[in-house]
């Protein structure tokens, strides 16, 4: 006998929907212009979120910066949650005191 069937999807995400928002936070975290360029992010990937990948090019102290980050983003509201609530900030100090204690390969946290 079967119950009611539970029908799950993945995230999704239009990365060009993310882009001014992304490139706005990352500006004001630098304190000048941003460039958001080769977006890698994964098609299709997360039931949680999704994964930002992508390179961000200013200029810091009369220098070019170009680095290659991640931003991880929250699920579309249309989707079907995998947690109640979602605690990116909470995320973020986790990975960060994961890091620093030690053994364990984790990015650096950059920016909240």
């Amino acid at each position: 006998m079967s119950g009611p069937r539970l029908v799950t999807s993945k995230s999704r995400i239009d990365v060009r929907e993310w882009l001014a928002p992304l490139t706005a936070f990352l500006a004001d975290r630098v304190g000048g212009p941003v460039t958001v360029t080769d977006d890698d992010s994964p098609s299709g990937s997360g039931m949680s979120g999704m994964s930002l990948l992508f390179t961000a090019s200013w200029v810091a102290d009369g220098r070019p910066v170009r680095r290659r980050l991640v931003a991880r983003v929250m699920p579309h509201p249309d989707d079907l949650p995998v947690f109640p609530d979602y605690d990116v900030q909470r995320e973020a100090d986790v990975m960060t005191a994961v890091r620093v204690a030690g053994d364990l390969p984790v990015p650096q946290v950059l920016w909240t």
